[in-house]
């Protein structure tokens, strides 16, 4: 409610460690398992006695700790650090990288490979990245405080960069390196920008495990790596509104900004690093609702049936995110009688209505997103990976695979950055030179195999029902509840 009294921490004990993992492996239960928590008994004594509605750092962690599970729950039981294991400086001198930014991570990440298969060379181009971004940051802030007007490519620069670092989007060393080279030429550009009435920024450790050891306060430390991850998330939506043409000059600023903080002396501060992880959850909320335009413009989603079988023809398939380029592919097929075909997380583009005008767009082929190396060697045609969720190509199937914008693997096939330049040629080209399918094929063929134990679709599958639908039939739904008629609501 809006009366309640926003809830602070203060007077955190340096005993306790927030933990990055925890708020982003264990969102989903977090803010119930807080609100309904004992712990809230533990509020501290000076805070209270000061009037101030508040609890510590201690009892924030104890209502936390029922959300994990396993080794989490057992070493938060502790009270250490959830990198105690790499605390070591032998055993953290050992490892050729570390990388724990998504709920996949495990050892392995944190030693010698990626569970994505993102490679030591790769993870340390991408902390390189995140470091020269708080730069950029850092001198766009700076010369908008000054009135000067930052440069457009700068802005959509800022996105592409920390978005290409995201789990599953680019593995490709060769685009990192470029990617860095034009990071450091944007610095000097936006340096000439401020002129002499900047100072150059106190940079830390590219490395996070560099950056730990280095922090005055591990709760403010956690709390900024918190925030990096944050911002990533930002970057992906506000990117994916761009390829669409919604921009909003309020994201690109809150992100210069909040890099800029992360070079600041106020990071060392957990109430500044608290606050500011507070605002970029209200930026997250600015940049959802700019996504959400941007796909509205292809029409209101409305609950529709989504085949799940093949159509005679040549054919490509579609991951990923991204609804306006897949809008141009089927301007592009349209003509040609090519089939058009999605893929994991791209299934929902069949309940915009503009894009179920095309008659290109026919169903869509197999399961999550993390089956793809069990369901691409059986797609006969050509794949293109719009935004991230890619695995590591298997050789039965690489030589298909297109990639666009952030996206990259070495060896793919990457058709370009900016959608106004993207030529789909080439893929068209494959599609038509591979087999498609044909009309004997009655059902999609995929690799029965699978460690996540997810079935492949064989039934056609329901989308379409967005908040627009759901508030449109909810006196219908309140009427069969009161009724009897409904019993049950499964999410």
């Amino acid at each position: 409610p809006a009366t309640r009294t926003p809830i602070r921490l203060v007077d955190p004990p340096k005993s306790e460690l927030l933990c990055p993992r925890l708020f982003t492996a264990e969102h989903t239960t977090l803010s119930a398992m807080f609100l309904r928590s004992k712990s809230i008994a533990g509020l501290s004594a000076r805070a209270i006695a000061r009037g101030k509605q508040a609890i510590a750092v201690r009892a924030f962690t104890a209502a936390t700790r029922p959300c994990l599970s396993g080794a989490a729950s057992k070493l938060a039981a502790t009270g250490l650090p959830f990198a105690a294991p790499f605390e070591n400086a032998e055993a953290a001198g050992k490892s050729k990288m570390f990388c724990a930014q998504c709920s996949q991570h495990d050892k392995s990440c944190t030693t010698t490979v990626g569970n994505c298969r993102k490679t030591p060379q790769v993870s340390k181009q991408q902390d390189i990245i995140i470091q020269i971004a708080k730069e950029v940051g850092y001198y766009a802030h700076a010369a908008r405080a000054l009135g000067k007007e930052i440069p457009d490519h700068i802005n959509r620069f800022t996105l592409f960069s920390i978005f290409s670092t995201l789990t599953n989007v680019n593995n490709d060393s060769a685009r990192f390196q470029k990617m860095i080279k034009d990071a450091r030429g944007i610095v000097a550009e936006l340096k000439t920008l401020c002129g002499d009435k900047v100072p150059a920024p106190e940079i830390p450790d590219a490395e996070i495990l560099g950056m730990r050891k280095a922090a005055s306060d591990a709760n403010a430390a956690s709390l900024c790596e918190m925030l990096t991850y944050g911002l990533k998330g930002v970057a992906a939506y506000a990117d994916h509104a761009a390829v669409h043409g919604f921009e909003d000059p309020r994201i690109y600023a809150f992100l210069h900004e909040a890099l800029a903080f992360l070079v600041s002396k106020e990071r060392h501060d957990l109430g500044a690093a608290l606050a500011m992880c507070l605002r970029a959850g209200e930026a997250n909320l600015w940049t959802m609702e700019l996504l959400n335009k941007a796909n509205m413009s292809l029409g209101t989603p409305e609950p529709t049936s989504v085949p799940v079988a093949p159509v005679e023809g040549k054919c490509i398939l579609v991951s990923g995110h991204d609804l306006k380029v897949l809008e141009s592919l089927l301007e592009h097929c349209e003509p040609l009688g090519i089939k058009v075909y999605t893929h994991g997380e791209m299934l929902p583009a069949h309940s915009y209505p503009k894009l179920k005008g095309y008659k290109s767009l026919v169903g869509h082929y197999g399961g999550a997103w993390n089956r793809q190396q069990h369901e691409f060697a059986h797609f006969p045609g050509a794949i293109v990976l719009t935004s991230n969720c890619l695995i590591e190509p298997r050789d039965t199937y690489k030589n298909q695979v297109f990639t666009f914008g952030a996206v990259g693997w070495p060896g793919l096939k990457h058709l370009g950055d900016e959608l106004p330049n993207l030529k789909w040629d080439k893929v068209s080209t494959m599609a038509g030179a591979m087999k498609g399918f044909t009309a004997a094929d009655s059902k999609f063929t995929y690799d029965p195999v699978s460690g996540h134990g997810q079935p492949s679709p064989t039934q056609p599958q329901m989308v379409g029902f967005g908040h627009d639908a759901v508030l449109g039939a909810a006196a219908t739904v309140l009427a069969g509840v009161e009724a009897g008629a409904i019993s049950r609501f499964f999410l």
